[in-house]
């Protein structure tokens, strides 16, 4: 049975609260639409004046050592993919020397975490 993104948002936040308490974890505005069309302009003026961004990825995880990790989640259905904002947003982050990741499913993410951890 597929999970959804939340579900699996949800999965990894209790995984490492648990797992790897010592990180700090934090996520983004998920479902916030910037672009107007939702007839809130001045709610989305105020959003972007307080540095609300589209693209932003699912989870920030912070490492020891100073490292990060920018995670967005997708879940392994094919039309399940980057938009167009989070790859521009993805690509400006990399350029920065940050290490930014899209994880498909929890064994996936835990993989990655690890890898990550071991480096910091």
């Amino acid at each position: 049975m597929a999970i959804s993104e939340s579900q699996l948002q949800q999965i990894i936040c209790a995984y490492v609260r648990t797992v790897h308490p010592d990180l700090l974890m934090w996520s983004s505005l998920n479902g916030i639409n910037l672009s107007g069309k939702s007839g809130k302009y001045g709610e989305i003026v105020k959003l972007k004046r307080e540095c609300m961004e589209v693209g932003v990825p699912d989870l920030y995880i912070a490492l020891p050592n100073g490292k990060s990790l920018h995670c967005e989640l997708k879940t392994e259905a094919k039309d399940s993919k980057q938009s167009p904002d989070q790859i521009a947003l993805q690509l400006k982050l990399e350029s920065l020397g940050h290490t930014y990741v899209v994880c498909r499913n929890f064994q996936e993410f835990k993989k990655i975490l690890n890898k990550h951890i071991k480096e910091a």
